[in-house]
């Protein structure tokens, strides 16, 4: 912010996240600080902007132009996408994000309109910098490169140079007042350890895999990082929220990985107004499904809650992960959470005709087996589980308000 204000800029604050639109455009910002999570809830909204407006295949071609000129250092994506950029204030041109890892596909598709995404990394220990991007060090995906005076390394790598993120260096505070045992669990041997883990490339960008804590660890010595499969679930457009989990209600010996999502059931039943409700649920076990595939089997999602209550986060928009699953257990009890393969996935209009098959079958066998008083009808059903321009597209936003107060946690990016 200093760097801001000694340029002669402008710094402004979002009253709140229900006013996000109206302020970015009362202020016209250049530049944005803001979580990833913000950024994944406006592209949707522009996502659906775009479908709504039934000019999908417009943009999408318009995109492949753009980047086709770029390699001709022909830039006209701001031209192409003014009407975006308008939703945004109109002035944009990049955004810093931080808190938490971003996908590489959402940090190209702003690229494809524009606007460009620097990744930061740091924490309040470490003053609190540790990496970031720039326009000469940059590779979308990662968390950047480490400051200047600032030693990043991987501590204790796993067969895949995987491990737990430390710092060494003059920004790394000294330790937390009036509590040394805490202190000596985070600084030892004169490394500041984050709590995260990830590695580092040939080129020395540093890239996050998840948090420590929450690592799946399975009986098999494999590991899981629930974000890498998060990230993956929310390219699906109705996904609002995404928890991925290991629910070990059956014991700690039979694991299933379990991703529970929140979806807006008005707005998914207008997105596919073709299908019923039942239909739509089915619609998305497929689809997870079919991301399953993309992962090695042990990465498997094997059943998906769905709910329309929001998840407990913080006040950068992270879930509070272990209180969620606590929270989901009482929602399945009380309905407000389902399993989508517990739900019947039949619509109306299938059920009767099967009904009606059945009955025919049962008519017949009467008349056939008129002296076969044991004859056994059962008429229960078995379901199987198993234009030429982008004028006036609405990206509206509905980013609610967290009340709920962030805890106070060691590390938090």
């Amino acid at each position: 912010m200093l760097v801001v204000l000694f340029s002669g800029g402008t710094i402004a604050f979002v009253e709140s996240m229900k006013k996000f639109k109206d302020n970015i455009k009362e202020y016209s910002p250049t530049l944005l600080f803001l979580v990833p999570a913000v950024l994944e809830l406006v592209y949707k909204k522009i996502q659906s902007g775009i479908r709504k407006s039934g000019k999908e295949e417009l943009v999408n071609k318009m995109i492949k132009l753009s980047n086709k000129l770029l390699e001709f250092n022909i830039d006209i994506r701001r031209l192409l996408f003014k009407s975006i950029i308008n939703e945004l204030g109109g002035k944009i041109r990049f955004a810093f994000s931080g808190a938490a890892p971003i996908k590489k596909e959402l940090i190209e598709a702003y690229e494809n309109f524009g606007i460009n995404i620097f990744q930061g990394y740091g924490m309040t220990e470490t003053s609190p910098v540790i990496s970031a991007e720039n326009y000469y060090k940059k590779n979308p995906g990662s968390v950047g490169f480490p400051i200047p005076n600032v030693t990043v390394k991987i501590h204790q790598p796993d067969e895949n140079s995987i491990g737990e993120i430390i710092v060494q260096g003059d920004n790394v505070f000294k330790g937390y007042l009036h509590d040394k045992e805490k202190t000596n669990e985070v600084i030892i041997d004169g490394w500041c350890h984050t709590g995260d883990v990830g590695y580092i490339d040939e080129h020395g960008f540093v890239f996050i895999t998840g948090r420590q804590k929450d690592m799946i660890v399975l009986d098999n010595g494999k590991k899981i990082f629930p974000e890498e499969i998060e990230h993956v679930l929310m390219n699906l457009e109705y996904i609002k929220d995404v928890l991925v989990y290991a629910d070990n209600s059956l014991g700690d010996d039979d694991l299933k990985l379990t991703a529970k999502i929140r979806i807006d059931k008005k707005e998914i039943q207008s997105m596919f107004k073709n299908l019923e409700y039942n239909q739509i649920l089915d619609k998305i076990w497929n689809d997870i499904k079919e991301i399953n595939t993309t992962f090695p089997k042990y990465k498997y999602i094997k059943d998906v809650l769905v709910t329309e209550e929001d998840f407990i986060k913080t006040t950068t928009l992270k879930i509070k992960r272990f209180k969620e699953i606590e929270k989901t257990q009482e929602e399945l009890a009380n309905g407000k959470t389902i399993s989508i393969k517990n739900i019947n996935i039949h619509t109306e209009k299938e059920e009767k005709e099967k009904k009606e098959n059945i009955n025919k079958d049962t008519n017949v066998n009467t008349v056939n087996n008129d002296n076969d008083n044991d004859s056994d009808n059962n008429n229960d059903i078995i379901i199987n589980e198993d234009n030429n321009n982008i004028k006036n597209i609405d990206i509206e936003t509905e980013i609610k308000t967290e009340t709920e107060t962030s805890e106070t946690t060691k590390g938090e990016n």
